[in-house]
């Protein structure tokens, strides 16, 4: 696929927002880093709601711009296509329909989720900065961005981060 500077922006502002939020969450298909990202390109919001105690849960939920929240039999249909694992050619569709509306394949959202979910390397256990900056790396990667403009980008995000 062809990918933009302007795709890459895009998609690093989407995951430090949602860190910034705490709408990004590991282990969650709605909340984890292409769930985000397939949210911020289908229009959607997540919001993770909090119990009585004021603990957030731990999935999300994708709000349209209606404020409606979306079906759970909507949430994550983007899960099972990387899986290969969809139980119906209606299911295969509305996952790859939420995969292509991200600019990017199922092979270079896979690579996005293996690298935030830690697949490669389960003695380490990082933390969900981490899991983002692994995932921004990726899409560097993907968008062939050079190892002396990653660090700049890698010192802005912290920057960002650090004043917020």
């Amino acid at each position: 696929m062809s990918h933009t500077i302007k795709q890459f922006y895009n998609a690093v502002d989407v995951l430090v927002r949602a860190y910034l939020t705490d709408t990004l969450t590991a282990g969650s298909c709605e909340s984890c880093a292409v769930g985000n990202l397939v949210a911020n390109s289908c229009g959607y919001t997540i919001s993770r709601p909090r119990n009585e105690h004021g603990v957030p849960d731990r999935n999300g939920v994708w709000i349209d711009s209606s404020g409606s929240r979306i079906p759970n039999n909507r949430l994550g249909a983007w899960f099972p296509v990387l899986r290969n694992n969809c139980d119906s050619e209606k299911d295969h569709q509305a996952g790859m329909n939420q995969l292509h509306s991200t600019g990017y394949s199922a092979r270079e959202l896979y690579d996005i989720e293996a690298a935030f979910e830690n697949r490669h390397n389960r003695r380490y256990r990082p933390d969900l900065k981490d899991r983002m900056m692994l995932v921004i790396d990726v899409l560097g990667r993907i968008h062939k961005i050079s190892t002396t403009e990653m660090l700049k980008i890698t010192e802005c995000i912290n920057n960002r981060i650090d004043n917020t």
